[in-house]
């Protein structure tokens, strides 16, 4: 992908980034797993985890991670500058319609608005992060929006949920519930799956 292609899609992400990081999973996903095929779903899994465990945002760290991949240094940085732009221009633009027009009931209705879709988005980020994780084999949307509504399952052969991993997301629910700090629940999860990989 040339250098101004690779920024053109970067620039896509960040402005679509409605509720932060997390929020341009799905979009990374679609593209360079679905569309592209740059990243397997299992290797996409690992780069999310080592973007989860290294310094700095999930967004920027992919961006240089698959921007390093497209070419070099050089892509790198193109890539995080064209997911870091839309964010400097948009949040000006806002500054100054939020000051000057704040209580306009377009301003109101675009952030009730924005707010559904930074729902709608965490959710299937945390179906993708399911898909990744707990279960033996990716639940397409579409099957689970059929299991859903028809009531019965829907899915993939042989199915089933990983449950160590399972027990692993739920200690670290309850342990996040009890304060401990996100930064070592990730370190202990990332060593507990370094053990767990040699059985």
């Amino acid at each position: 992908m040339s250098l101004f292609l690779l920024f053109l899609q970067f620039v896509k992400f960040g402005a679509l980034a409605i509720g932060g990081g997390l929020m341009t999973l799905p979009l990374l996903y679609d593209t360079f797993v679905e569309q592209r095929h740059i990243f397997t779903p299992e290797a996409f899994g690992n780069l999310i985890s080592i973007s989860q465990i290294t310094p700095g945002p999930v967004a920027i760290n992919i961006a240089t991670f698959v921007g390093y991949l497209n070419g070099g240094v050089g892509s790198a940085v193109v890539a995080s500058l064209g997911l870091v732009c839309p964010s400097l221009i948009i949040t000006g633009i806002a500054l100054f319609f939020l000051n000057k027009y704040q209580n306009s009931w377009v301003i109101r209705g675009f952030f009730k608005g924005a707010r559904l879709v930074a729902f709608v988005m965490m959710i299937y980020a945390i179906v993708l992060f399911c898909n990744m994780s707990v279960l033996s084999d990716p639940w397409p949307i579409k099957d689970i929006l059929k299991t859903i509504s028809t009531g019965h399952f829907v899915g993939p052969e042989n199915y089933h949920i990983n449950w160590l991993e399972m027990g692993v997301m739920v200690v670290a629910l309850v342990l996040q519930r009890r304060q401990v700090p996100v930064t070592k629940l990730l370190i202990g999860a990332a060593v507990f799956g370094f053990f767990i990989s040699f059985l």
